[in-house]
């Protein structure tokens, strides 16, 4: 019993070294968050009641040939992945390696908003899907938000 156990370790273990993931190619995000996207008004104060849901503008190059449509999420690395949503929007036949997604264009968007005081890392994640909905390239950029609202900066990209 001991022979075949080592055996399935060692198979399970090679299949681990193996590749098996088709991993789409990377694309480039952009977009800051500005005051509309946060929750609160004036100097930032939380208010969960005033969650923003107006999506800021998302520039995305890289975009491979056969990009029908941008899937587009947002997630709270400080507070345990919380998903805020995002939405799918099309993308025009012959568009070309770039586009940019209104600002507002994301129908299922809850903005940031971190605890009054404090900032937040949020991740912007995109997915260029095919015809068929299946991932052609992927790519993230990661905002630092809301404390910069007490001095009227805008939200920049962290790191």
């Amino acid at each position: 019993m001991r022979g075949v156990a080592t055996a399935v370790a060692l198979a399970v273990a090679g299949c681990g070294a193996m590749d098996v993931r088709n991993d789409p190619a990377p694309l480039t995000v952009q977009t800051q968050f500005g005051r509309a996207q946060a929750c609160g008004s004036g100097p930032y104060v939380t208010r969960m009641s005033e969650m923003s849901h107006r999506s800021p503008a998302i520039g995305v190059a890289g975009l491979p040939p056969g990009t029908r449509s941008l899937k587009v999420e947002m997630v709270d690395l400080d507070l345990g992945g919380f998903d805020h949503g995002g939405g799918q929007v099309a993308v025009p036949a012959g568009t070309g390696p770039q586009a940019v997604i209104p600002e507002g264009a994301l129908s299922n968007w809850m903005g940031p908003c971190p605890p009054t005081g404090s900032d937040h890392r949020y991740e912007v994640r995109v997915r260029a899907l095919d015809a068929g909905g299946h991932a052609l390239a992927g790519g993230t950029t990661v905002l630092t938000c809301c404390r910069q609202f007490g001095s009227g900066r805008t939200g920049q990209p962290s790191g």
